[in-house]
This record gives C-alpha cells, structure tokens and sequence, in this order.
C-alpha cells in the first residue's frame, strides 16, 4: 500500500534531512550547509515545503537538526534566524501535533545552553578590553 506522502514531491532539503535520519547520523551539517548556500527566499521556500504529512515527520527532522546544531555551537546566529522563520511559519500547526512540545522544549533548552555559553564568553572579552583599556 502507497501512502499519499510517498508520492508528494519532496525537495533537495526535504531528501537529505531523510538521508540523516535514515543513517541513524546526528550529523546535519550537509543539510546546514545547503540551507547556507541557499538565498534567504529559497530558505523561506523549504522552511514551508516541510510537510505534516507521515505524522510531520519533516518538521520533527528540521527541528532535530536545529537541536543538534546547537549543540555544536556553529552558527548560533543563523540557527537563530531558521528557528524564527520556521516558527512564524508553522506557529498555528506545531501546537496541535502530539510530541512537539517535548521537541519544542528540547529546543529551547539547547538555545538556552548556547546563549550561556557565548554570554560567558562574552563576560570574558568585556573584562579584558576593561583591563586593556586601564593599562595605558
């Protein structure tokens, strides 16, 4: 039996957020990196190609890739940029699908973790520019 999910088109994104998935890989830097190379009207394009079809499989897969990103700490800037615009696209479906919130909440605590991380950094440089600036 076919489902109507199978036959929907999916994108270059769409196909190799599936490929990490299906390697049992956590490594979406090749998804990143296309979403990098791509102008910021064909990122808005993918962002709402992503389907809720198979239980909105695509979303849960973008979000996991978002999560392990951030992780990384790599491109916290873009990262943040991807999750506004995949939110205020997808912000009136995400609450009324079973899961998300534990997704969504996964999320927000590696955001979270990030931004300390840069702020610590940041407390750093302040405090040495502080001490440089008093030495002359």
């Amino acid at each position: 039996v076919i489902s109507l999910a199978d036959l929907r088109p999916s994108t270059k994104f769409v196909k190799m957020l599936k490929r990490v998935k299906t390697s049992g890989s956590e490594d979406f830097s090749d998804c990143i990196q296309y979403l990098i190379d791509l102008s910021p009207s064909a990122v808005d394009l993918e962002l709402r190609s992503l389907s809720v079809a198979d239980g909105a499989m695509e979303l849960i897969l973008f979000l996991q890739m978002l999560i392990s990103e951030l992780k990384t700490g790599r491109n916290f800037e873009l990262l943040q940029a991807y999750t506004a615009a995949f939110l205020k696209i997808h912000e009136d479906i995400l609450p009324q699908l079973p899961g998300f919130h534990d997704q969504l909440l996964e999320l927000r605590e590696a955001e979270r973790a990030t931004w300390l991380k840069l702020k610590g950094k940041f407390q750093k440089v302040l405090c040495m520019i502080g001490a440089f600036s008093n030495m002359q």
